[in-house]
C-alpha cells in the first residue's frame, strides 16, 4: 500500500467515524430533550404577522406553566439550532416560545422572495437619496 492509499483510508476512516459519532449524538440529544408529560407542548408552527410568515417553536413539560417568549437578538442570527443548550431545564417550569424573527432562520426561508423585494426597495431608496432625486 502506498502513501496515497494509506492517506485516503485514514481520511475515509475519520469521516466515517465523525458521521457515526454525529448520529450517536443526535439520537442521544433527542432522547435527553424529549418531552414526556401528558399535558406537554412540543410544537413547531408558522404564523403570519403583518403579511410575513414567521416560525415558532413551543416547548414545555406542562401546558399550564407560565410562558417565556424568547426573541433573539437577530435579524440574521437564529438561536433555534442552539436552544437545547439552555432551554431543557427551563422547560420543566415554563413553556418556552422561540420566535424566529424576519430575515432569520426558517422565517427567512419562508419569505425569501419577499425579503429580497424589501431589500431591493431599500437599496433603490438609498440610491435615490444619494443622487438627490426627490420622491413623493
Amino acid at each position: 500500500m502506498n502513501v496515497r492509499q494509506a492517506l485516503l483510508k485514514g481520511i475515509l476512516g475519520l469521516v466515517g467515524g465523525a458521521l457515526l459519532y454525529r448520529e450517536y449524538y443526535r439520537k442521544k440529544a433527542l432522547k435527553d430533550y424529549e418531552i414526556l408529560a401528558n399535558d406537554s407542548l412540543d410544537e413547531e408552527k408558522v404564523i403570519e404577522i403583518n403579511g410575513i410568515q414567521q416560525w415558532l417553536s413551543i416547548r414545555g413539560q406542562h401546558a399550564n406553566h407560565p410562558i417565556i417568549l424568547f426573541v433573539h437578538g437577530g435579524p440574521g442570527s437564529p438561536m433555534t439550532p442552539m436552544i437545547y443548550k439552555y432551554q431543557k431545564y427551563l422547560e420543566d417550569e415554563y413553556t418556552i416560545v422561540n420566535w424566529e424573527q424576519r430575515s432569520t432562520g426558517r422565517t427567512y426561508f419562508l419569505n425569501k422572495a419577499k425579503e429580497t423585494e424589501i431589500q431591493n426597495q431599500l437599496c433603490i431608496e438609498q440610491e435615490r437619496k444619494k443622487i438627490k432625486l426627490f420622491t413623493r
